[in-house]
């Protein structure tokens, strides 16, 4: 393909994308104002697009978590609750996660694989509850 077809190929999906916003923005429009919503959740690009707001920390999501479970939570559940709430985040940061939380005492490891939030009697120390 020569420059020229990929430059004409380019201009027309720029076209084809520019269409599609613009219906889609005119469909959001208020039928009683007939002025264009085209926010943000409407074309499809979520709230999170928001530049001024932030996403929570992995570190959030985990405490989050384990917080509205109320009860002890398996590693496992942590990555599957992850996986289905944050995509964007990389399994593989969390085992290390969960140890600089376990560290921090933020988080308590309850069983091998198990961790859950500490109690007040939990904290000041090691991370480690005794079982």
């Amino acid at each position: 393909m020569t420059r020229r077809a990929r430059a004409e190929v380019s201009q027309r999906v720029a076209q084809g994308a520019a269409e599609l916003l613009s219906t889609d923005a005119d469909s959001t429009s208020d039928p009683a104002t007939g002025k264009g919503g085209g926010n943000a959740a409407s074309l499809g690009r979520g709230k999170d697009s928001d530049p001024g707001r932030t996403r929570p920390t992995l570190a959030d999501e985990i405490h989050a978590f384990v917080r509205a479970q109320g009860r002890p939570v398996r590693r496992v559940e942590i990555a599957e609750h992850l996986h289905r709430s944050r995509p964007d985040l990389k399994p593989t940061g969390l085992g290390p996660e969960l140890t600089q939380r376990v560290r921090a005492g933020t988080l308590v490891r309850a069983g091998l694989g198990l961790y859950t939030l500490p109690t007040r009697a939990d904290e000041g120390g090691d991370g480690q509850q005794a079982l």
